[in-house]
């Protein structure tokens, strides 16, 4: 069958759930706490406290679980790749154990509410499984072993795996699940007060309380959360901490078999797949193709070569659905959760690093308990957003250099000049303008889309997403539609628009 690929990305999660409509937020309201942001993070740490009996609201800036949560692969595995062995490395085993206990700590906790409260999300039980076709890193899948082991994970060396090609070392995590996170949180999301299309814009600490300027006006809390992906709150300097990384999905129909399980790969090339039924038929996810935000060429590609890939390795009958996300890491491999530093009553939670499903319930746990005032010690102190670790400094010092470059190298090179009516429908190119840089885009009507292409937040100039049709940030990841408005933080305001 000849390749196809689907129009405009859009993920199976959204493709298959429908969200109400809710309101935006009127100013001169107060709360208990005001959470910033409607995905996994922040909505499971409202539910938390509104069942703690206190008045919460959600503030979205667009709509509910739309952006980052509503493009993963919906994996709920505390089984991260790699992971444990790099922890023990820089904190120590009980960190590893801590970490560990964490996030199988949160795969209980999806499975009783979706229990209790009676969730449809598709939640099954599944092994996870981190594996490579590279020979030579047995030494290193040894002692990742050891490490899962001793932090008291359900790990082994599996037997066989159901996969088209030759495994060279694999680990395996038993009671794991795969499940469909928009399901899950349009549930908790249900009795929540939140509120949509209400942009925060700033967030500052009063004398007795929080006070949150947004679009609609300004409203005031108790505490604030900050639940945004990328902060757009920084007082723990996440600009040299945080690294952002895109990631692209296909959702396939394929003949014959799809393996049973969840894989994710670890090498050069990094491969995730794991199987999704849709009216009642069961298609392959496979994941992959990641780099820097704003940092990729032809983002068309990424797909073009996620397809490639899966139809050498299966009988793929269709492209049903296609769609990418977007995530941070972090310097020694953990989530930023817990107080932002020189704060009393303002939180945060970041850095998931592709693993938001089930460390954004562990997010939500902890910044509940630290509102409540009755936060696990250990969790506080291994998650804390203002801790310091030496061994993580050579990858923050080679992040930040690569940051550099484009805050300022992408300031001074030279652009060559295009007319802009000579861009073809769906084409866009960064076009000098007497002293001015502009992002020009053609629409497929053949309307003319003008906006500057310095990012709001920090200035570094933005570079065209064409698979996602968005101007990108190479530094910080934030990101902007034709239009210049925002779509990803860190950036809050708008690009600069031109009368075409």
């Amino acid at each position: 069958m000849n390749k196809h690929m689907p129009g405009e990305p859009k993920s199976i999660w959204m493709a298959t759930t429908v969200s109400l409509v809710r309101p935006s937020i009127t100013a001169n309201q107060s709360f208990d706490v005001v959470v910033v942001g409607a995905g996994i993070a922040g909505i499971y740490t409202a539910y938390r406290l509104k069942k703690a009996g206190l008045k919460v609201a959600i503030l979205e800036a667009g709509t509910i679980i739309s952006d980052v949560t509503g493009n993963t692969t919906g994996k709920l595995t505390s089984q991260h790749g790699l992971r444990y062995a790099k922890l023990e490395k820089i904190f120590g085993p009980e960190a590893a154990r801590t970490y560990g206990e964490a996030n199988e700590w949160a795969l209980s906790e999806v499975a009783a509410l979706s229990d209790s409260e009676s969730l449809e999300c598709d939640l099954i039980s599944n092994p996870a499984h981190v594996f490579t076709t590279e020979e030579g890193r047995e030494d290193e899948f040894a002692s990742e072993l050891d490490a899962c082991l001793k932090a008291g994970l359900p790990a082994s060396i599996p037997t066989s795996l159901d996969l088209p090609f030759q495994i060279k070392s694999a680990i395996r995590f038993d009671r794991q699940y795969r499940f469909h996170p928009r399901k899950f949180l349009l549930g908790l999301a249900s009795g929540l007060q939140i509120f949509e299309n209400s942009r925060v814009l700033e967030i500052s600490e009063k004398d007795d309380h929080c006070e949150l300027v947004t679009d609609q006006g300004v409203v005031r809390a108790n505490s604030v959360v900050v639940a945004t992906n990328y902060p757009i709150f920084d007082s723990n300097f996440f600009l040299a901490k945080l690294s952002p990384y895109r990631s692209y999905a296909l959702a396939l129909e394929v003949e014959g078999d799809i393996p049973e399980g969840m894989f994710v790969s670890e090498g050069e090339i990094l491969r995730s797949m794991r199987r999704q039924a849709v009216d009642g038929k069961d298609l392959l996810i496979v994941g992959g193709e990641d780099h820097k935000a704003g940092q990729e060429e032809n983002t068309e590609q990424c797909f073009l070569r996620l397809e490639e890939w899966a139809r050498e390795n299966f009988n793929v009958r269709e492209v049903r659905f296609r769609w990418s996300a977007q995530d941070n890491s972090t310097p020694d491999g953990l989530p930023y959760i817990g107080r932002a530093s020189g704060t009393k009553q303002i939180y945060v939670a970041t850095g998931f690093d592709g693993w938001g499903m089930s460390n954004g319930i562990v997010a939500g746990k902890l910044i509940a308990d630290l509102i409540e005032g009755k936060a696990d010690e250990a969790w506080e102190k291994l998650f804390s957003p203002s801790r310091i670790e030496f061994e993580a400094v050579p990858t923050m010092i080679k992040e930040n250099l690569n940051v550099a470059g484009h805050l300022i190298g992408d300031r001074i090179r030279r652009i060559a000049r295009h007319e802009t009516d000579s861009l073809a429908n769906g084409e866009a190119a960064i076009v000098q303008l007497d002293d001015k840089r502009i992002g020009a885009f053609r629409d497929d009507t053949g309307s003319l889309h003008l906006v500057s292409t310095a990012c709001t937040h920090m200035g570094c100039q933005l570079a065209w997403n064409g698979a996602e049709r968005s101007w990108d940030c190479p530094c910080h990841g934030s990101r902007f539609d034709v239009d210049g408005r925002v779509l990803h933080s860190p950036a809050v305001k708008a690009l600069e628009t031109f009368p075409v």
